[in-house]
């Protein structure tokens, strides 16, 4: 007879998931401030708990709800992944990684992101397989910039819901280029990349937009512009700016 244990080990294989690999940005840099500044220390505290936040309301919708939703922290990074059945996982799962950036936004804490999706295995703490690869490739590769940045494979239906027609799929996907959407849920940067849109919603944004602003400012008055790592969080923070300005809730 087998045994139980070699059955459910059988049982383990790949789905077809989204995922999502983040960074938290300035990290390390946060961590070292917070050894002699209680601000920093806050802020970084705040930021955990957000994110802590996060993973026990997933557990307990998981539990719920007999959700798939899986999400682990360690360290800088977060890593969130859902089953892609349909369109409505995807537009889901965007809204989560907008709560997440919305949060950390409010206390001036910036993120960088990859979602990809495809072949993947999640479980609690463990998680490996093609689409996570991309989606860190994604992150460190492409997205340069505090933008969760989304795969390309994805926008181009080339990776699709593994429960939907793919014409369903491109009518439901349109969403963000419907003429009038004044704030969709991902927009288009300037270099063809689709990004999740953390401003979007109907309330709240202009406040965290407000407040991010000013803690941008704060922070590049503290940068020295002739230093290589001046010049590149100045990239990042400037970047930042623009897509504020770009908001509907920009004053």
């Amino acid at each position: 007879m087998e045994n139980p244990v070699e059955q459910e080990h059988n049982a383990e294989e790949y789905e077809h998931r989204l995922v999502a690999f983040i960074d938290i940005l300035g990290f390390s840099n946060l961590v070292n401030k917070s050894n002699d500044d209680p601000t920093y220390f806050q802020k970084l505290l705040e930021a955990l708990k957000v994110i802590q936040h996060n993973v026990k309301h997933n557990e307990k919708k998981q539990d719920k709800e007999n959700s798939s939703i899986e999400m682990v922290q360690f360290s800088d990074s977060i890593v969130i992944s859902r089953p892609y059945n349909s369109t409505t996982d995807f537009n889901v799962f965007i809204m989560n990684l907008n709560w997440i950036q919305k949060r950390l936004a409010e206390i001036g804490i910036l993120v960088r992101g990859g979602v990809s999706a495809g072949r993947l295995y999640h479980k609690g703490t463990i998680a490996f397989g093609p689409a996570f690869i991309s989606a860190y490739r994604i992150e460190s590769e492409l997205a340069d910039f505090p933008r969760i940045v989304i795969d390309p494979q994805i926008m181009n239906y080339k990776v699709t819901p593994i429960n939907e027609k793919i014409d369903d799929t491109k009518d439901l996907m349109g969403f963000h280029s419907f003429d009038g959407n004044r704030n969709p849920i991902i927009l288009k940067d300037s270099d063809d990349l689709y990004f999740v849109n953390y401003l979007y919603g109907m309330y709240e944004e202009e406040e965290i937009s407000n407040k991010l602003e000013t803690s941008v400012l704060e922070e590049l008055k503290t940068l020295d512009p002739n230093t290589l790592h001046g010049i590149k969080v100045i990239r990042k923070l400037k970047w930042t700016l623009n897509y504020i300005k770009s908001s509907p809730w920009h004053q």
